[in-house]
């Protein structure tokens, strides 16, 4: 079974290896999200998954309806320092989340 790797920021933490993304800053846009900041570093967690379970995460995270969009960083272990490449999520820029979570405009 292939195995996927996902670098989690906000609400999904709980389950992983605590680990950093460097170069990027978290911070609330109405849900966690994350961009591009040098000199920055968010915390967060490395979760190991099936590719099944990835796709779930899609699901939760909207991504078939453009709330976020999964791309490929380098993140790091706290425990033993390694580098990992790992999946992320962030928030679609010009979505207004809020309005489309709660129905607003529907």
């Amino acid at each position: 079974m292939s195995m996927v790797k996902l670098f989690v920021h906000g609400i999904l933490r709980g389950e992983g290896c605590p680990a950093k993304l460097y170069n990027y800053e978290r911070f609330m846009r109405g849900f966690s999200t994350i961009k591009k900041k040098e000199g920055c570093i968010t915390t967060g967690e490395l979760l190991v998954l099936t590719k099944e379970e990835l796709d779930q995460f899609d699901i939760v995270e909207g991504v078939v309806h453009d709330y976020y969009h999964r791309f490929m960083i380098r993140c790091v272990t706290d425990e033993d320092g390694v580098v990992h490449d790992a999946w992320v999520y962030q928030q679609v820029v010009d979505k207004d989340i809020k309005d489309s979570m709660l129905g607003v405009g529907d």
